[in-house]
């Protein structure tokens, strides 16, 4: 989950990000679940509690609560028997950034070293991309 980290410390807490956090940080808690999910889809959950407890304090806090109570209701039953992994993965409310915020996320996902992060995003999280108008330029949005 090394690309985890480097999402956290390249693109939503550098200081040369600071006019585009507020867009990119719309991804934490989503990207960060999605990657707990992976773990835990692995059964690698001994990992999946280190990763949980390393990141949750570098998310934002209204988002750490909320990853507190989702990892520590995945911990407890394994979440594809009881259909948990299948809503929270087919629940995608659309993320909205400029123009100029997705070229940056795409120019941090062409350095990383494996594509877990880019999959994730493509299959699981609605990316609607606008001018700085306003006009919707395009949907990412792997479920289509």
């Amino acid at each position: 989950m090394l690309s985890f980290l480097g999402f956290v410390s390249t693109m939503a807490t550098a200081p040369k990000m600071a006019a585009h956090q507020k867009e990119i940080q719309q991804l934490l808690l989503p990207l960060f679940v999605h990657c707990f999910l992976e773990l835990i889809l692995k059964v690698e959950i001994h990992k999946a509690k280190e990763f949980s407890d390393i990141f949750i304090v570098q998310l934002p806090l209204e988002c750490s609560k909320e990853a507190q109570d989702l990892t520590s209701n995945l911990l407890s039953c394994h979440p594809s028997s009881e259909g948990y992994l299948t809503k929270y993965r087919a629940s995608s409310l659309p993320i909205k950034f400029s123009d100029a915020t997705f070229k940056y996320l795409l120019k941090f996902l062409e350095t990383q070293p494996n594509c877990l992060l880019l999959v994730i995003l493509q299959k699981y999280i609605n990316i609607e991309v606008y001018s700085e108008t306003g006009v919707v330029l395009d949907e990412i949005d792997a479920k289509k």
